[in-house]
């Protein structure tokens, strides 16, 4: 599943109520064989008999990952029956995640800081995780519902995202504590302050703020205040994502 992806998963509510009459457990694994009795679990959900909108759904965040589908009756249920599902892997992927710490990019944090590359995150920061700018939507243009996500902070942080047109890869340099991919051509997408638990969600879609097109490729990355971070600049960045709008 590609970073960026969503997997939706949903049942006839009918059928569930009718044909099955008994509770059925979804549960998303990056693990094979029974992972849920370990917690492992991506995501999961347990639908009652009498559910209106049986479905779930998971946005994979970090990099291409495979990802396991777990359906079974409720633990402590006794019960056979067929079940019809629908899988939604998504319109394409709705983010590709780069400009990374090394190996994801030629660059290597400043100070050392590089950081697990599987959280798709950037360099290590004040809290000892990366910074990680996500999204949640889609890429549509008609829908406008692309809003960005930021965690991995430290709460009550400042910081601004910015917006770039062209590869981050071959702009890709050492700077605070962090790697910068948007060069010089930039656009000041939002400023933002985290809340308690070091994130931000914006409220705002951005197609119809930006005036996106059908077609058109935009990068985001983020800057953000970082007192205290393992290089001692103050500051730092995140991944950056890159949007293919539709």
């Amino acid at each position: 599943m590609q970073g960026g992806g969503s997997l939706t998963i949903s049942f006839s509510a009918s059928q569930l109520q009718n044909d099955i009459g008994v509770p059925v457990q979804l549960d998303f694994h990056d693990c094979a064989g029974d992972c849920a009795a370990s917690g492992a679990s991506l995501a999961s959900a347990v639908f009652l008999p009498g559910d209106a909108t049986p479905s779930l759904e998971w946005i994979n965040h970090g990099l291409d990952r495979t990802v396991f589908v777990e359906i079974g009756f409720a633990p402590g249920v006794s019960s056979c029956g067929a079940l019809d599902m629908t899988i939604d892997l998504g319109y394409g992927a709705l983010f590709t995640t780069d400009c990374m710490p090394a190996p994801h990019t030629w660059v290597s944090c400043p100070c050392g800081n590089d950081t697990v590359p599987a959280l798709g995150g950037g360099c290590a920061n004040s809290t000892g995780n990366s910074g990680r700018l996500a999204a949640t939507g889609s890429a549509s243009v008609a829908t406008d519902d692309f809003r960005p996500q930021i965690s991995g902070l430290a709460a009550g942080v400042p910081g601004i995202v910015l917006r770039c047109g062209f590869d981050p890869l071959d702009q890709a340099h050492p700077l605070y504590d962090g790697v910068p991919c948007v060069g010089s051509q930039t656009e000041l997408v939002a400023r933002f302050v985290t809340g308690a638990s070091g994130t931000w969600p914006s409220a705002t879609p951005l197609a119809g703020l930006l005036g996106v097109v059908p077609g058109e490729v935009d990068r985001l990355q983020v800057w953000y205040r970082d007192r205290g971070g393992p290089c001692g600049t103050g500051a730092n960045t995140t991944n950056s994502i890159r949007i293919d709008w539709r």
